[in-house]
């Protein structure tokens, strides 16, 4: 049986992409709405546009924080967003780390090839960082 309630252990996740990764909580969702998109899990359909939670995504982090007051999220949700974020990173700013580092410097030269080049160290051993 798979568990749907969020789990107090991991209320936040780190999402890799190619701009440096951003962070998502399973504590809210987001619906198809232009404004006012965010729900708390305990929502489990938008009354306005129809969506359901268990089709939607994970809300951002950094959306959720910065919403918070305007759309009146759940401050004890909101709470535990803030405080899950890994370092309590207030610029919530997923810029730490190896791969983060040369994708910025292969995005200042312009070469597409950081990627694999950055698991190719990893697999082969020729890298100090691992």
């Amino acid at each position: 049986t798979m568990n749907t309630q969020p789990t107090a252990g991991a209320p936040v996740a780190y999402q890799a992409d190619s701009h440096g990764g951003f962070f998502t909580t399973s504590l809210f969702w987001d619906c198809q709405c232009e404004d006012e998109y965010i729900h708390p899990y305990s929502q489990i359909e938008c009354p306005a546009c129809g969506a359901r939670r268990e089709q939607s995504s994970n809300s951002h982090v950094d959306e959720v924080i910065c919403q918070a007051l305007e759309w009146q999220l759940d401050p004890d949700l909101v709470r535990q967003v803030a405080e899950a974020i890994p370092y309590g990173d207030p610029d919530l700013e997923a810029d730490e780390g190896p791969l983060v580092e040369q994708y910025e410097n292969a995005s200042r030269m312009h070469d597409d090839d950081w990627m694999d080049a950055a698991y190719e160290d990893g697999v082969s051993g020729w890298s100090d960082d691992f």
